[in-house]
């Protein structure tokens, strides 16, 4: 292998090595931000619930608030959904408990205590 093969091979191998490095990078920028809208959406929606109660409560019902409840046990969902990923994409794990990034083989959540199961 002649000196300008061995160098054209190394820098074949370092320009794949960035491309995976920027596509891991989007990636992860892309799931912090549907994080964050998420997290915008379950804010507004818990003003929407805050406005109701307040409105219920002038009135003396509450029906208007259950499709409410379900919009953010919904977007909760999704929230966790994304928090996982975000943690596979770091390597580390969540707190069953306060969803907070722990390490894998942490045995206590380091921010709440919680006792954590190894998977």
């Amino acid at each position: 292998m002649s000196y300008f093969d061995l160098i054209k091979s190394k820098v074949t191998k370092t320009a794949r090595s960035a491309a995976k490095a920027s596509g891991d990078a989007v990636d992860y920028a892309r799931c912090k931000l549907s994080l964050m809208e998420v997290r915008d959406d379950i804010a507004t929606n818990y003003k929407r619930i805050g406005q109701a109660v307040y409105e219920c409560a002038e009135e003396g019902s509450a029906p208007e608030l259950e499709k409410y409840f379900e919009t953010v046990t919904a977007l909760k969902a999704q929230e966790t959904e994304l928090l996982e990923k975000l943690a596979q994409m770091k390597k580390v794990r969540l707190c069953p408990e306060c969803l907070k990034e722990i390490s894998k083989d942490a045995e206590f959540c380091s921010y709440c205590g919680c006792s954590t199961e190894k998977e």
